[in-house]
């Protein structure tokens, strides 16, 4: 809705919505299984299902997923293993070949 907000369309897109579904994955169901004639989903969601096409100019939804291990998880260790591996060039490389933008490193 953010989105939306900022792209000035957010009244517009609301006057015409029929369904109001709890989160992406089952707008993008809805559209797939031709329950719904179209959605607003992040492109990753619509990448994975040939059934799904986007259309138009993306908007700026920016997601962001942090990672961080837990102070005193009981496998601290893998823990710190895994969020290293997410930082690394080739996770980045993965991500983005999944339509994910670059990681951004923080500390």
């Amino acid at each position: 809705r953010a989105a939306l907000e900022d792209a000035g369309i957010r009244r517009g897109v609301e006057a015409n919505v029929v369904s109001d579904e709890a989160d992406v994955k089952a707008v993008a169901a809805k559209v797939a299984l031709g329950e719904a004639d179209a959605g607003i989903v992040y492109v990753t969601d619509a990448r994975v299902d040939d059934r799904l096409r986007v259309v138009g100019e993306p908007l700026d939804a920016a997601t962001t997923y942090a990672a961080a291990v837990v102070r005193g998880a009981p496998n601290q260790e893998a823990a710190e293993r895994f969020v290293a591996m997410l930082r690394s060039d080739r996770a980045a490389r993965v991500l983005e070949a999944g339509g994910f933008e670059p990681v951004r490193r923080r500390r």
